[in-house]
């Protein structure tokens, strides 16, 4: 006896996600979209998301504080260092040292190498990007950025806990 599976872009949601599906259609559809245009990108890059955060923003402003790192891309302390290091010690890209006028703070600098991945970066994500939005037209694009702008305003003026200073 054979159980027909239906194919695996169309595999049934979990009773949780059915229900946040119909509570919140556009946050359940935008949390689709984002994790699979992750998915595309880290295969795509070889290294996390959250990586090419980092290399980005260093190739912008060398030699910044970790506190730094957590505030422009918002996520946990925790994960900037696990990340930190494997950038560190697995690929040599970056690497860490104590600030010389405050010894409690470590400053993260690229190295060589890694200025060389940063700035291949913008080329392969803008390649992905544009691949992946090749149905868009250009209205399209401009339409969808501006609303995705007017939503992420909306939720930051929302959030009162919402801060922009920042960190050394």
């Amino acid at each position: 006896m054979s159980i027909n599976k239906p194919p695996k872009d169309k595999l049934p949601l979990s009773p949780n996600l059915q229900i946040f599906q119909e509570v919140a259609p556009l946050m359940h559809q935008l949390g689709r979209t984002l994790g699979t245009f992750k998915i595309v990108h880290e295969k795509e890059m070889g290294i996390s998301g959250l990586a090419v955060m980092i290399m980005l923003e260093l190739a912008r402003q060398d030699g910044v504080t970790q506190n730094h790192l957590t505030y422009c891309t918002r996520v946990d302390p925790s994960m900037i260092t696990r990340v930190v290091k494997e950038l560190e010690q697995e690929r040599g890209w970056i690497r860490r040292e104590r600030d010389a006028e405050d010894n409690r703070l470590m400053r993260v600098f690229l190295t060589e190498a890694g200025r060389e991945q940063a700035a291949i970066v913008p080329a392969k994500a803008a390649a992905i990007e544009q691949r992946l939005t090749q149905r868009l037209t250009v209205e399209d694009l401009q339409d969808l950025r501006r609303i995705l702008s007017h939503l992420e305003e909306a939720a930051r003026h929302d959030y009162e806990g919402y801060k922009e200073e920042v960190p050394d």
